[in-house]
């Protein structure tokens, strides 16, 4: 059985992760402003535009919600747990 190669090193601390997998990564950027997008989306309904109906507000906050945890998920969430096991994608 082969044994699987830990490309991050051994630590595997908030400070090991943000340097891995923030760096070179367009994903963590993006994350965050979607992020943004939604807290301000949820918290702050009537700010992002003149919308003329408050479900224009629901459809934005589930949309920008939706696309902050796919990009977590593959962006962030996924090259991670690949680096942990040795893989390269």
């Amino acid at each position: 059985m082969k044994k699987k190669k830990d490309l991050t090193e051994g630590d595997h601390s908030f400070k090991n992760w943000l340097r891995i997998v923030g760096k070179e990564n367009s994903y963590l950027l993006m994350f965050v402003i979607f992020l943004a997008a939604t807290i301000v989306s949820v918290f702050f309904p009537n700010t992002i535009g003149a919308m003329p109906d408050e479900t224009w507000n629901l459809y934005i906050a589930g949309f920008t919600g939706l696309i902050t945890i796919l990009i977590g998920y593959k962006g962030l969430y996924q090259k991670w747990n690949d680096l942990k096991n040795g893989r390269v994608r």
